[in-house]
């Protein structure tokens, strides 16, 4: 409807389904300085929210059974005897000793005995597919061995879209937190199915940066984080 800009920036505000009276104001100024009639840019914000909110409550409910699906999964799998005693790493999936501070593969530094709430949640949700896939029968497995092969199975398209429209936090630890999982995600190298989910985290990771760069893009942390990146895709580490 708006050009490309301040369709990004409705975007960005709008992607933790909350709109603050910053977002708003920042919104409405630059709306303005665009020309754009703020009374009909107040009705088309107000739409897009309570379709925000309708797709929110649809994707929670699928989420929900997703959970559902795999506690059903998970009774039949095998029990781990070092539950406990190592713990996944948020940002490449490592598993990591839980006396550990710092993951040996990636080097993320555990700030809290738990990941970050919202970035924990996604994790659950591919877990809960993953789950379900792992459980799967070998004669069905090989029926969809060449769908996997070729990034279409039902399991990875569920976990791209999962990635894709689940919810961006509003708060700088949880931003940075689902930051550095889609940035480490989106530049591993891959094919087939991983592909797919490459493609899928490369576009959270770029939803991620345009609500960081709106609301912490003078924080200092973000700051050295975007530049520590840039610096590795330059020397070709990426």
């Amino acid at each position: 409807m708006y050009n490309e800009q301040i369709e990004a920036l409705i975007s960005a505000a709008l992607a933790d389904g909350v709109l603050t009276e910053k977002e708003k104001q920042i919104l409405f100024k630059k709306a303005e300085s665009m020309g754009i009639d703020l009374d009909e840019f107040e009705m088309v914000l107000d739409a897009r929210l309570v379709e925000l909110k309708k797709k929110e409550a649809r994707e929670e409910k699928q989420y929900q059974l997703e959970m559902e699906k795999a506690k059903v999964a998970q009774k039949s799998a095998p029990k781990s005897n070092k539950y406990g005693d190592v713990r996944k790493c948020p940002t490449c999936g490592a598993m990591v000793e839980s006396f550990q501070i710092k993951c040996p593969e990636c080097g993320y530094e555990f700030k809290n005995i738990e990941a970050n709430s919202t970035t924990q949640k996604l994790l659950d949700a591919l877990d809960a597919i993953n789950a379900q896939t792992t459980n799967q029968g070998l004669v069905s497995s090989v029926i969809s061995g060449f769908a996997r092969l070729m990034g279409s199975d039902s399991a990875t398209m569920r976990k791209c879209q999962i990635i894709q429209n689940f919810p961006i936090p509003n708060t700088k630890e949880d931003l940075i937190e689902m930051l550095s999982l889609a940035h480490t995600n989106a530049e591993k190298k891959s094919a087939g199915d991983e592909f797919e989910m490459q493609k899928a985290w490369k576009v959270k990771e770029k939803q991620i940066i345009t609500k960081a760069d709106l609301m912490i893009k003078d924080d200092p942390d973000y700051i050295a984080l975007r530049e520590s990146w840039k610096k590795k895709k330059r020397w070709g580490i990426f």
